[in-house]
């Protein structure tokens, strides 16, 4: 830390505290505001032409490469590609001598920010002239990373005002701290971006050299040398171990994500194996979800409430709240209207609910979230019930879309259906930025001839937001107040808007009816019956197995035709689930089997190598290790020991009509067929209870229990029988 003491003749002075070696200025001397400037620059120049320049031709080939693998994320990379491009258009011995020059005039702007949040900070001129220099500083001049643009005067002219008012006899310090900021915050991306480009192990070590020179000269300052040796370190940590997987940084704010690490709140570097597709500097910025859910459902002719119709064993609202969850919103607000205490209900205390009514279209809708909105200034993320499977990534999209270069002011879904149909169209250029929103009734032949629809799912910062909604009208056929229209009007305001592409357009899906409930589930199932057989999961007849939300399934799980999964089921490695079973809240182990024919309700544990045949049910009951119940047998409230046998046609008589009643049978017992184990009973190890039995009392371990009632025979009585009765019934015949 640094501690300055200023002078009303315009000096500057270290104080004994002070750092002792700032850009290899002795302690305690005065730096005047021109030599400071010079002396700094000159310094900087030196090290600068030194450090940049064997690498600064390399530096440009590889920002267009980079480029390229962020396709995947082109509303992002979009704004700054053709700056990219342009900056590396005369590669060759140019480039070199152009890399000296666009790093000053980068570093160069980075400090009239500086100098302005650090004049107000320490000298506390909370004047508002100097507050707002600083702010008007930090954001029209402060240049990002990739970024690379013409150099204006006016941050110059804008640097010697600040010169002028005497307060600039400290830039020694600040074009330090700026001069190395910039070069460490290019060094980390640039290594950083190796493994993405697959560089060969001399190309890392010569990237990771620089960067070890970069950290000695910022060393000088221990506090910030801390800092940036770990982001450095960590940087040619993955260079060098992680050459065949591909590590992406976000492009739109490099600096602004080093900045925040030193905040506190963490930087989060992930080498991925999958390509390189998935995100892995995250800057976290707060958001809500307000999830519209305030609709009646007519369509639906139900008394359950439409959102929470279940797909997959789940209610589709909840399906939307656990994808959003996993983004860690800051709230999450319902909108409810219809049917408002079964979604209070379902809901309990995880969101907030909010109501509609009356119910005057979906810009009303979401202006009833407001209050539960108060003095939240985070981006609002604008979902609804009936489209339940929007992915993590693309509602991350949405909102990464909104902090880009060109910020828009509003964020729109899009897709590209097979069919268009009467959707609502996104007329938008190549780079995702909206020109128009048209309703299919009112657009052209023209705009007609656009793929590109409209889902209704929208991104926008909450101090926009409802600014524009106070705007909306409701002159339409309808008379309600409809939310695409936030779009036209903010860009009638000159505001940029832009659109982000899903590509499967089965996420926005709306439910509306039983039919498409019907539709959905089975666009679920599909999904996940490929997404099984891809984890190494035999379905012999794929069509044929449904599968709960939660199911869990090991390798080479053998599942044949016919099976249903509830919830709450998990399958361990080479189990076999053999046709026509039910499973529902059950745990079957390694190498067991089930079925056919078996149902396994909720509590039932199957252990390793446990066996369930054909007409078996199990409710609440643990099967031992190697135990089997094969055919025709009731397992409830039970534990069965390991290697046990439980015969055909055996039952545990386990409910007295007011309460359960738990059986056990011990490791090794034998329980002939057509036993009645009637609980609370309990069978000891390797006992034996011989069939036909109705065991009330327990069996010691070793014992035989038999119970069988005295057998009477009467020779001939049979025969007697038969021959009366049928004389009998021969009268009754020749009477009538």
């Amino acid at each position: 830390m640094v501690y300055v003491n200023v002078n009303l003749s315009g000096g500057l002075t270290c104080s004994p505290r002070a750092c002792n070696r700032q850009f290899d200025a002795p302690p305690c001397r005065r730096v005047g505001t021109s030599s400071g400037w010079r002396q700094a620059l000159k310094r900087w120049d030196q090290r600068r032409e030194r450090i940049d320049f064997n690498i600064g031709a390399e530096l440009a080939r590889r920002l267009v490469a980079i480029t390229v693998t962020r396709a995947d994320h082109r509303h992002l990379c979009g704004p700054c590609r053709h700056d990219v491009i342009g900056a590396v258009a005369h590669e060759g011995k140019a480039a070199p001598a152009a890399a000296p020059a666009r790093l000053d005039q980068r570093i160069r702007l980075r400090l009239g920010a500086a100098l302005a949040h650090s004049v107000a900070a320490d000298n506390g001129l909370e004047t508002i002239g100097e507050v707002e220099l600083g702010k008007n500083l930090a954001r029209k001049f402060l240049e990002l990373v990739c970024h690379h643009r013409q150099f204006h005067p006016a941050p110059r002219k804008r640097i010697q005002a600040v010169l002028g008012a005497r307060i600039g006899s400290r830039m020694d310090r600040v074009v330090g701290g700026v001069i190395g900021q910039h070069l460490l915050v290019e060094r980390v991306e640039f290594v950083l971006g190796q493994p993405a480009l697959a560089l060969d192990c001399a190309r890392q070590h010569h990237l990771g050299a620089a960067a070890d020179e970069v950290l000695a000269a910022l060393d000088r300052d221990r506090f910030e040398a801390a800092n940036f040796e770990r982001v450095v370190h960590r940087g040619t940590q993955i260079a060098e171990t992680v050459e065949q997987r591909s590590v992406e940084v976000e492009c739109n704010d490099v600096e602004g994500e080093f900045h925040h690490a030193r905040g506190g709140d963490g930087c989060d570097f992930k080498p991925q194996a999958n390509g390189g597709k998935a995100q892995t500097m995250i800057q976290k910025r707060e958001f809500a979800a307000v999830i519209l859910a305030a609709g009646k459902g007519t369509r639906m002719k139900s008394d359950l409430h439409k959102v929470l119709h279940p797909i997959a064993g789940r209610p589709m609202l909840h399906h939307l709240m656990a994808s959003v969850e996993s983004l860690e919103p800051a709230r999450k607000v319902v909108v409810v209207g219809a049917g408002r205490e079964q979604l209070e209900a379902a809901l309990g205390d995880t969101a907030r609910t909010c109501l509609q009514d009356p119910q005057l279209g979906t810009a009303h809708a979401v202006q009833q979230a407001e209050s539960e909105l108060d003095g939240f200034g985070g981006d609002v993320l604008i979902l609804y019930g009936d489209v339940p499977f929007v992915r993590e990534a693309t509602m991350r999209a949405m909102l990464d879309r909104l902090h880009a270069e060109d910020a828009p002011r509003v964020v729109v879904l899009g897709f590209e259906p097979a069919d268009p149909l009467a959707y609502g169209r996104v007329i938008a250029d190549a780079e995702g930025r909206i020109g128009k929103m048209v309703e299919f009734k009112d657009a052209s032949e023209a705009e007609r001839g656009c793929g590109l629809c409209n889902s209704g799912l929208m991104a926008a910062r909450a101090s926009d937001l409802f600014g524009l909604l106070r705007r909306v009208g409701n002159d339409n056929t309808q008379g309600e107040y409809y939310l695409p229209d936030i779009v036209n009007i903010a860009i009638g305001d000159g505001d940029a808007c832009a659109v982000v592409t899903t590509d499967a357009p089965g996420e926005v899906a709306g439910i509306n009816s039983r039919a498409e409930l019907a539709a959905a589930e089975a666009q679920w199932q599909s999904f996940r019956r490929e997404e099984a057989m891809a984890e190494g999961v035999t379905l012999k007849a794929p069509e044929t197995v449904f599968f709960s939300y939660d199911t869990q399934l090991g390798r080479d799980v053998v599942v044949e035709p016919n099976v249903v999964f509830g919830p709450g089921v998990t399958v361990a490695d080479r189990a076999h689930i053999k046709s026509f079973s039910h499973i529902e809240g059950a745990s079957i182990g390694e190498g067991a089997q089930a079925g056919p024919f078996a149902r396994l309700r909720p509590g039932t544990v199957m252990k390793k190598d446990s066996f369930v045949g054909n007409f078996v049910e199990m409710k609440a009951a643990v099967l031992g290790e190697g135990a089997k119940a094969s055919h025709l047998t009731y397992l409830g409230d039970a534990e069965v020991g390991a290697r046990a046998n439980i015969g055909a046609g055996t039952i545990t008589c386990n409910y007295d009509g007011y309460f359960k009643h738990r059986t056990v049978v011990g490791e090794g017992a034998f329980i002939g067929s057509n036993s009645a184990l009637i609980a609370p009973v309990s069978i000891g190890r390797d006992a034996i209870v011989a069939a036909g039995s109705a065991v009330s009392g327990d069996v010691a371990d070793g014992d035989l229990r038999m119970v069988r009632g005295e057998q009477i025979v009467k020779p001939g009585w049979a025969d007697r029988f038969h021959d009366a009765m049928k004389k009998k019934k021969a009268a009754a015949k020749k009477g009538g």
